[in-house]
């Protein structure tokens, strides 16, 4: 820990933790916004018969599937930054 200062160690983790709570909560409306399109496909028609909006189904399907994949990117993504900002930081040192 003596190569990073308090204060350097502290900015980093806010700027990260800022670029992830941003990507996560656009994962996350996307996400809700899927779900909701998902369960409002299928409502009670005239007669109490199941009526079923395919494309709203589909497309509340799709858009949850990729706030999904938009969070479980992001969570690699960072991981991935961390490691290589840590390896940057100790060769920038080593030399």
């Amino acid at each position: 820990m003596v190569a990073v200062s308090t204060t350097g160690g502290i900015a980093y983790g806010l700027k990260t933790t800022l670029s992830f709570g941003l990507v996560g909560l656009v994962a996350l409306v996307c996400t809700l916004a899927g779900t909701n399109l998902v369960t409002g496909s299928i409502y009670a028609g005239y007669g109490g018969l199941e009526v079923t909006r395919w494309g709203q189904l589909l497309g509340g399907s799709l858009l949850s599937v990729t706030g999904l994949l938009a969070l479980y990117g992001a969570t690699f993504g960072v991981l991935y930054k961390v490691v290589a900002d840590g390896v940057r930081r100790g060769n920038d040192r080593a030399v």
